[in-house]
């Protein structure tokens, strides 16, 4: 049989900004943007020709005693795919977006040895 396998091809980007506010109290802001473009079978059998992923999000963290970090973070992500029409119908019909979008929270506590 002729089976061939190829990479899909992607890339990525992302950048935060820190800043101390007080020795003890930083935030953080933070975006990223991932896009991706599937082979031949990734199309056939999944419908997906392109997807494209976005991020923005921050941080609050408060560190009380050395080496211990009380955080808080928030995240918005966007996911856009380029479907085939057939699947993008059949998606619809199954009460899904085809274009999903969530919200993340996280509360963080972390110590240091």
């Amino acid at each position: 049989t002729n089976y061939t396998i190829s990479m899909n091809k992607g890339w990525s980007a992302m950048a935060a900004f820190q800043h101390y506010w007080m020795p003890t109290f930083r935030t953080v802001l933070m975006g990223s943007y991932l896009s991706v473009d599937y082979d031949a079978a990734a199309k056939y059998w999944g419908g997906v020709r392109k997807a494209h992923e976005w991020r923005v999000g921050g941080m609050a963290i408060w560190s009380p005693v050395k080496n211990l970090d009380i955080g808080l973070e928030v995240i918005y992500t966007k996911v856009s795919n380029d479907l085939e029409t057939v699947y993008a119908d059949a998606v619809r019909r199954a009460g899904l977006k085809k274009n999903p979008d969530s919200f993340e929270a996280r509360l963080r506590l972390q110590r240091n040895f």
